[in-house]
C-alpha cells in the first residue's frame, strides 16, 4: 500500500523563514489549496477504480454460474482468472480509500493549523516556518501520490493481461516493478514539460497529458480499443498486429525533436498564425493524439494526425474540441491514401506495423513525399531504400522500452546515396 504520512524531520539551517507576516499566509494558504486539489483529483480516480472493480465482480459471478452450469475445464480456468483478476482490483481499491483518507488527514492538518494561527501574522512567524517546510514537504508527496496512483490504475488495465496469469510472488512482483516503471516515466515527463516549456504553454500540455493519460488508463479504454481492433481486422486486410497500443512520454518525443536535423525542420513548419499551410509536422497512427498535441502546443506549428481505429480517433477529437485548440487536425482513415503534398516532418509510429503495411509506406513515401522532408521511424524501415539518406539515430524510453530507438531520414532528389550535412548529429 502507498502511505502518503510523512515523518516529521527536524528543520534545516535553511527552514523556510517568514520575511513578512503576509507571505507566510500566502505560502501556508497555496499549501493547502495544493493538497485540496490533490484530493479532488482522487475522488474520479476512486469513482472510476470502483466502477472498474464492480464490472469485474460481475464477470466474476457470471463465471461461476457458467461453471456450475457446465463444470468445463475451460470454464474453471476462466473462473480462476477472474478470481485473481478480482482480488487485484479489491487490493487496489482498499489502498486506495486509504490513500485518500491520509489525503483527506492532511488537508484537514493544514486547515487547522490556518484556523490556530488566526491570521497571517500568526502563521508567518519564525517558530512556524518549521511547520511551513514540512508541510510543504507533505504536499510535494501527495502531488507525486497522485500520479503513482494513476499509473498504478493505468498498469491494471494496461497491463492485466499480461500479468494475470501469474501467480502469488511473481505477480505481485510483476505488478510492483510496472507499478514503480510508469510512475517513474509519469513523472520525468511531467518535469521535462515543466522545464522546457513556456509557463502558459506548459500549463495547457499538462492539462492535454493528464486526461489523456487518465484516458489511457482506464478499463473502458482498453475494452472499447480491444473491439475496436477485431472489428478493423474483420473489416479490412490488415493484421491485429498493427494496431498495438503503446505511447511515447513527452521527454523522449522531446529529445527527438532536439536533433539537429529535426530542429531545422521544426524552424520551417507552419506556424499556427500563419494562413500557410505547406510545410506540417504529420503523424501517421496518431493513436489519441500524442505527437499532434505535443508538436502543436510545444512549436506553435500546424499539426496533423491520421488513425485508422475510429475509437482513438474520437478521443484525440475530443480532446481537442475541449481544449479549444487552433492549427491541427485530426482524419480518421487509412495512411496509404494520405496525401502527402504538405508534409515537412512524418513521424510514423511503426514499433508493430507488419511487414506488409511497412513495404507499402515505404513505397508511397518512395513515390510520393517531396525532396528535403524528414522521416521519424521507430523502425530502420528506409535504411535500405535509396530515396531516403539517415541523418539521426535517437533513443528515448517509451511505454514498452526504456531505450526504444528513433531512426530519422531525410527524402533524397533521386536514387543513389548522397552525404548528408547533418548526419550524424
Amino acid at each position: 500500500p502507498c502511505h502518503v504520512l510523512i515523518m516529521a524531520s527536524s528543520c534545516s539551517s535553511s527552514s523556510l523563514t517568514a520575511n513578512s507576516n503576509n507571505q507566510g499566509g500566502m505560502e501556508v494558504d497555496g499549501l493547502i489549496r495544493r493538497v485540496a486539489d490533490v484530493l479532488e483529483s482522487f475522488k474520479p480516480l476512486l469513482l472510476d477504480l470502483r466502477k472498474e472493480e464492480r464490472d469485474v465482480n460481475g464477470k466474476y459471478d457470471e463465471s461461476v454460474r457458467a461453471w456450475k452450469e457446465t463444470k468445463e475445464a475451460k470454464t474453471a480456468a476462466e473462473v480462476k482468472r477472474l478470481l485473481r483478476t478480482r482480488n487485484m482490483y479489491r487490493e487496489a481499491l482498499k489502498d486506495a480509500i486509504d490513500a485518500m483518507t491520509e489525503v483527506r488527514g492532511l488537508l484537514d492538518e493544514g486547515l487547522a493549523t490556518r484556523k490556530e494561527g488566526g491570521d497571517a501574522e500568526a502563521v508567518g512567524k519564525p517558530d512556524n516556518a518549521c511547520f511551513l517546510e514540512q508541510y510543504g514537504a507533505k504536499a510535494d508527496r501527495v502531488e507525486q501520490l497522485l500520479g503513482e496512483w494513476r499509473g498504478r490504475i493505468s498498469m491494471l488495465g494496461a497491463n492485466l493481461d499480461g500479468v494475470q496469469g501469474s501467480d502469488g510472488k511473481e505477480r505481485s512482483n510483476k505488478l510492483q516493478h510496472s507499478h514503480s516503471t510508469r510512475s517513474q516515466l509519469l513523472r520525468v515527463e511531467e518535469e521535462e514539460i515543466r522545464r522546457s516549456c513556456s509557463k502558459s504553454a506548459g500549463k495547457q500540455i499538462l492539462e492535454v497529458v493528464r486526461s489523456l493519460r487518465e484516458v489511457e488508463g482506464s478499463l473502458s479504454f482498453h475494452s472499447s480499443l480491444l473491439a475496436a481492433q477485431e472489428t478493423i481486422v474483420k473489416e479490412s486486410s490488415y493484421t491485429k498486429d498493427n494496431f498495438a497500443y503503446g505511447s511515447t512520454p513527452y521527454h523522449s518525443w522531446r529529445k527527438i525533436m532536439m536533433s539537429p536535423a529535426v530542429a531545422a525542420a521544426i524552424a520551417e513548419c507552419d506556424d499556427v498564425k500563419s494562413t500557410k499551410r505547406s510545410n506540417l509536422f504529420v503523424v501517421w497512427g496518431s493513436s489519441i493524439g500524442w505527437f499532434v498535441f505535443y508538436a502543436n502546443l510545444t512549436y506553435g506549428i500546424v499539426s496533423r494526425g491520421v488513425e485508422l481505429l475510429p475509437t482513438l480517433h474520437e478521443i484525440a477529437m475530443r480532446e481537442m474540441e475541449r481544449n479549444n485548440l487552433s492549427g491541427l487536425s485530426f482524419t480518421c482513415g487509412d495512411l496509404l491514401f494520405d496525401e502527402l503534398a504538405d508534409v515537412k516532418i512524418l513521424l510514423l509510429t511503426s514499433q508493430c506495423w507488419d511487414d506488409t503495411l511497412r513495404s507499402a509506406v515505404r513505397r508511397k513515401l518512395e513515390q510520393e513525399l517531396r525532396e528535403g522532408s524528414l522521416v521519424i521511424d521507430y523502425q530502420a524501415s528506409l535504411d535500405t531504400s535509396s530515396f531516403f539518406v539517415k541523418v539521426s539515430e535517437v533513443q528515448g524510453q517509451v511505454s514498452w522500452n526504456d531505450t526504444q530507438s528513433f531512426h530519422i531520414y531525410r527524402k533524397q532528389a533521386a536514387a543513389g546515396s548522397v552525404a548528408d550535412p547533418l548526419a550524424g548529429d
